[in-house]
């Protein structure tokens, strides 16, 4: 089932620098965030992130939340 729910949009997060490494974070999925040395490692530990927060949701009987509308903006 947490994988089925992965195919919703929920956002995906990722900042960092090569130098530095990378922090992922879920913002619809409260506390689900993790890190990784290069982006992709950054990314597919998001995934996993995401799909154990997910199960863990689930098994507890809590609510999911739904992907929420996600808008970029820059300074004018």
């Amino acid at each position: 089932m947490a994988k089925d729910l992965l195919k919703k949009p929920y956002h995906r997060v990722v900042s960092g620098t090569p130098e530095d490494g990378y922090f992922g974070e879920a913002p619809e999925l409260p506390g689900c965030y993790t890190v990784g040395d290069t982006l992709q490692e950054a990314l597919a530990n998001l995934e996993e992130a995401m799909a154990l927060w997910l199960e863990c949701q689930i098994l507890a009987g809590d609510p999911i939340p739904e992907p929420m509308t996600l808008v970029l903006a820059s300074p004018v």
